[in-house]
């Protein structure tokens, strides 16, 4: 996933964006998103729906958290959309520094996923 977004910060079409970014990270999402409810459902066969219910919401604050970085990388100046005409855009400083934001995050899912994925193993039990 990390190595998806790291090689989409350096395209330069729309559709080879859109399907690695897109597409690709959709692929990977859903499969890694399995991960942690199979685990938790697991250990906590009783409470599956609790366990959902913080799951879901933990990846709703990621994307809450994660938008708000993207702000702050990408426009730290607080700059306000341009008209022209019918179109609001943000200017070419800002699209300037998406790659960038890009390369950044490819970083953070490295760091986040493979930290998630350390923490659903099992270490071997005394007997």
């Amino acid at each position: 996933m990390a190595l998806l977004i790291y090689f989409s910060s350096y395209t330069t079409n729309f559709k080879t964006f859109a399907l690695l970014f897109g597409l690709g990270n959709g692929i990977i999402i859903g499969i890694i998103y399995i991960l942690p409810i199979a685990h938790c459902f697991q250990y906590y066969p009783t409470k599956k729906t609790t366990v959902s219910v913080i799951i879901i919401s933990a990846c709703g604050i990621g994307t809450l958290i994660f938008s708000l970085l993207a702000i702050d990388r990408m426009n730290p100046s607080n700059l306000s959309l341009k008209d022209a005409g019918y179109n609001l855009y943000y200017g070419k400083e800002i699209a300037l520094r998406f790659p960038e934001y890009l390369k950044l995050l490819s970083g953070y899912t490295l760091a986040f996923v493979c930290g998630g994925g350390f923490l659903l193993c099992e270490y071997p039990r005394k007997i």
